[in-house]
């Protein structure tokens, strides 16, 4: 460890009181995607308090902010990224009681990671040792089926164009003078380099429509309901044409049955996702989705409408992981063991899941690593906070070493990483996969015709 390094974490450890006020007052004020207004609120105060200056407003609720005024800076611009948004969940016990929202999958320590390590980074020593500039990111909803109705809302406002934050941010050209991203996960069971490959995405939701009826005549109506089962049934007959290698995964809920069980319903709404581990396979399951629905819609005469939503891109991991894997050891402590996610060289390393780190590292390299520090199981009510220094300042120290190491002296290592990495897309071959693989699609209702059957009294 050199002198900038130990500085770096003496300096984290003396405000380690504050960092961690910090994070816990965001945890007790949860919100959700694109709502985060106090939390982004707090993070822009936080930065203003240590002499930098953000930028807020970017994706409603997102925010810049950059270590050097950008004209000044030499070299790339690396950014450390931390997510605003927290998950829905009024039956956790620590729930925001304002908006039924909880930081059950550990976004507050992402974004309390992102503030301590600005604080340690702009530092004058520490900032004269390094070359490029880093630019602190609060982008908003990483929890992309978070209230999805709301956000369409936002879409067809005009307000914003992707319904995650990051996707959001590329959309806007946000990214553009970004050259490589450091990111954030919550990880069960200690330290992690988390250099792994995961599925992407798109969202479905399909609305079938029918004609309503007394549930005792159901040969007056037309069931909706019906018909959103046998969609889903069509849909499960086709999964064994689903290639292993590709780790399709199709899953979905009922977001409306009806009305009444007593009344034929006219109208049910599926919300699913379609998930694989390279775009051709999500653009093949996402066609034999579609397929099912229209059939089912056919077969039972209901109306449809069906849209498909950009969700997020596979996550392609970057060659070298030799730094993230020294920052990450330097914090661990004596004797706990440090896991490797490096999905580079081991296909095992792949998740099913998908993040919107996915989009990012899509047109640039990112760096990622997890840390522990809580009890329970994410995205569930027994998520809470157990050991505040691995949960918030470990994940601080580990922000601002990557940080330092990628652009300390003349920033090579950032340098070298940035021309190893090929990048799937450009910003606008993104922008055409958003034209491509977004869609509406509707089908009219056709009922039976009359035969002449007579009438009942």
């Amino acid at each position: 460890m050199d002198p900038i390094e130990a500085r770096i974490l003496q300096i984290i450890d003396h405000k380690a009181d504050e960092i961690k006020a910090f994070g816990q007052d965001i945890w007790c004020h949860a919100e959700v995607g694109y709502r985060e207004h106090r939390t982004a609120q707090k993070f822009e105060e936080a930065l203003q308090g240590i002499g930098l200056q953000p930028r807020g407003g970017i994706a409603i609720t997102g925010s810049k902010t950059y270590l050097r005024p950008p004209e000044e800076a030499q070299g790339p611009t690396i950014a450390l990224m931390g997510e605003l948004d927290a998950l829905p969940m009024p039956r956790h016990p620590e729930a925001n009681p304002e908006t039924g929202a909880a930081h059950a999958c550990g976004h507050c320590a992402q974004l309390t990671g992102v503030l301590g390590a600005a604080i340690a980074l702009s530092d004058p020593e520490v900032k004269a040792a390094m070359a490029g500039n880093i630019c602190f990111i609060g982008v908003p909803s990483e929890e992309f089926s978070s209230d999805v109705p709301y956000k369409l809302k936002l879409v067809e406002e005009g307000k914003i164009g992707c319904l995650g934050g990051k996707s959001e941010f590329i959309r806007l050209g946000e990214l553009n003078d970004i050259d490589l991203t450091v990111g954030h996960h919550s990880w069960e069971g200690g330290l992690v380099v988390l250099n792994w490959s995961s599925n992407g995405f798109v969202n479905k939701t399909v609305v079938f429509k029918g004609r309503s009826a007394h549930g005792t005549v159901p040969d007056e109506g037309i069931d909706a309901l019906e018909a959103a089962h046998l969609g889903v049934s069509c849909l499960n007959s086709q999964r064994e044409t689903f290639r292993d290698e590709d780790c399709v995964r199709v899953h979905g809920m009922v977001v409306k049955g009806g009305d009444a069980s007593n009344i034929i319903a006219d109208e049910s709404e599926l919300d699913y996702s379609v998930r694989a581990n390279n775009l051709p396979a999500i653009k093949n399951a996402s066609y034999k989705f579609d397929r099912a629905m229209q059939g089912a819609a056919t077969a039972l005469g209901t109306g449809l409408e069906l849209r498909t939503i950009a969700g997020y891109l596979p996550f392609k991991p970057i060659h070298d992981i030799s730094i993230l894997e020294e920052a990450v050891r330097q914090v661990a402590k004596p004797g706990d063991p440090v896991t490797i996610k490096d999905g580079y060289n081991d296909p095992g390393s792949h998740i099913a899941g998908s993040t919107d780190f996915g989009d990012v590292s899509q047109i640039m390299p990112v760096l990622q690593f997890g840390t522990s520090g809580y009890s329970g199981s994410g995205h569930t009510p027994s998520y809470a906070i157990e050991d505040p220094d691995i949960f918030f300042i470990a994940t601080a120290k580990i922000f601002a070493l990557i940080a330092y190491k990628l652009l300390k002296g003349d920033a090579a290592a950032a340098q070298k990483l940035i021309a190893d990495y090929q990048a799937p897309m450009t910003r606008d071959d993104f922008l055409q996969y958003l034209q491509d693989l977004q869609s509406e699609y509707s089908q009219e209702m056709v009922p039976v015709p009359d035969f002449g059957l007579p009438k009942k009294k």
